[in-house]
């Protein structure tokens, strides 16, 4: 996508999700990384001071999100001209939103809409389509998907929908023995989701690390890597 500007056509080249049958999760991560290093090295700041970057898919484009956190103490009105100005002018893609963060004091979320150039979208779309094989489901019953990016994982965390009501325990115990059968990826939670009534909360991790440890290249600082797609 857009974005992908700031680190240059080699990491055009990566996909953005990553699948049981080629794992592309390292891949997905050094994505990750070269916009991290693109937008400290635009805005002239640290790489910790890029906090957590939320990339949801939607069928007509990206929508792309980043933290950015104050060296210290809070931006000042000239540092939030100035950040503005250089997003503005940057080929990130549309800058629709620049605003202080509502639940992180002094961090400054800034949105914008990007074109899909690395087709997100249709890899989530495999991705319900694969789950709802696998499970023996409707495609309609892939709820909300959330991916969270690590250097050697990446984890999908979705929602399975019940027809309608809840889904009983026999069906519980035949969804999760489908799923630790490990055909979309190593199962590591399921549960019956707190959000979403009858719904069941799944959790899935592709790729060889167990580890999601909270420093992944020198200097990176604490922020996440999210990837999101949302049900029809």
């Amino acid at each position: 996508f857009a974005v992908l500007l700031l680190c240059g056509q080699a990491c055009a080249q990566r996909r953005l999700l990553a699948d049981p049958s080629d794992d592309g999760s390292d891949s997905a991560f050094d994505n990750f990384v070269a916009i991290r290093e693109g937008l400290s090295s635009s805005l002239g700041f640290n790489l910790d001071q890029i906090g957590d970057i939320v990339i949801s898919a939607y069928s007509d484009g990206l929508e792309f999100v980043f933290q950015l956190l104050p060296e210290s103490g809070n931006f000042t009105d000239s540092d939030v001209t100035r950040i503005r100005s250089t997003l503005e002018n940057s080929d990130i893609g549309t800058l629709t939103d620049l605003s202080y963060d509502d639940d992180a004091p002094g961090v400054i979320d800034a949105t914008f809409s990007t074109s899909d150039d690395l087709d997100a979208y249709d890899d989530f779309q495999e991705f319900r389509q694969n789950a709802a094989s696998v499970l023996g489901i409707n495609l309609d019953q892939v709820g909300d998907i959330t991916g969270t990016v690590y250097p050697d994982s990446m984890v999908y965390d979705f929602d399975i929908l019940p027809e309608s009501g809840s889904f009983e325990g026999s069906e519980y115990n035949r969804i999760n023995e489908v799923l630790e059968q490990g055909e979309l990826g190593v199962l590591t939670n399921l549960s019956y989701d707190d959000i979403v009534p009858g719904a069941l909360d799944a959790t899935i991790r592709i790729g060889s690390s167990e580890d999601n440890g909270d420093s992944f290249i020198p200097n990176y600082g604490t922020g996440q890597n999210y990837i999101l797609s949302y049900a029809a």
